[in-house]
């Protein structure tokens, strides 16, 4: 299972940067990526600098389980779910698209070269399909060399507290979206806007200049936070209509240009 869950991630990240993106030309600097992207960014470095020290110790195991847990945990259950929607219903060639492809180049030139000594012949085979820029246009991973972070591991803890907080309402947002699907109240993430209240650290984390778009981060309409003395949430219905295309719902759903029933960012990528 493990080893399935490594593979169908690099297959993901191949799927959107094999013929669409390349680092040396597409890649959008730190500075200009989206506050979800620079949030993951920063997770990776962490996660690096973990990996470097569990390997320079020979402590294989942990190398491997903080790999694992990064790739189970937070990519593939949070960041990666999220921002399908970016990748598959933005314009191609847009920052908002460049910069998710960005931050998955940066993933699977880390994998790439973290997960060699682990799984060398997956590795290698995915060798193959990867654009030239993360792979350093060699042929064999064998002979990559080992992954630097874009950010320094210093500038990477800043953002700490932003994603502790993030991932803290997001338990409490996914709790209360769990017990209105079992009420039948909605079927998709999409059709419900939260209304949450939360204590003043939290909220000046999340209103912060490093705070997220939470209603992408979280996959609802809308997130509208207040401040509190307790974290609470609550699930309302999403106001607007639901766009044909991309199934957000959107006060801008309508006819572009032709396209019936569809939002305004839609009817721009189209």
């Amino acid at each position: 299972d493990a080893y399935r869950r490594f593979r169908n991630t690099l297959r993901f990240l191949l799927s959107e940067l094999e013929g669409q993106f390349e680092p040396e030309t597409d890649g959008v600097a730190f500075a200009d990526l989206l506050p979800l992207d620079k949030l993951m960014v920063a997770r990776l470095t962490q996660v690096q600098a973990e990996v470097d020290d569990a390997y320079a110790s020979y402590e294989f195991p942990r190398a491997y389980r903080a790999l694992y847990d990064f790739v189970v945990t937070e990519l593939s259950n949070v960041y990666l779910d999220a921002l399908k929607d970016r990748l598959y219903c933005d314009k191609p060639g847009s920052l908002e698209r460049r910069s998710a492809q960005t931050v998955l180049a940066e993933l699977f030139s880390m994998l790439m070269r973290d997960l060699q000594p682990i799984l060398s012949y997956t590795v290698d085979e995915a060798m193959a399909y990867a654009p030239a820029g993360c792979v350093d246009h060699q042929k064999y991973a064998a002979l990559l060399d080992w992954y630097k972070s874009p950010i320094t591991v210093d500038e990477a803890n800043e953002f700490e507290g932003v994603l502790e907080a993030s991932l803290e309402l997001r338990s409490a947002v996914t709790k209360s979206l769990e017990d209105a699907r079992s009420a039948g109240t909605f079927t998709k993430s999409q059709q419900v806007r939260v209304k949450a209240v939360v204590p003043a650290e939290m909220y000046a984390l999340l209103t912060g200049d490093k705070a997220v778009d939470l209603a992408e981060f979280y996959i609802v309409s809308d997130v509208e936070l207040t401040q509190g003395e307790e974290l609470s949430v609550a699930i309302e219905a999403a106001e607007g209509e639901c766009c044909d295309r991309c199934w957000n719902y959107r006060t801008t759903v309508g006819e572009y240009n032709g396209h019936a029933h569809i939002c305004k960012r839609c009817a721009e990528a189209l």
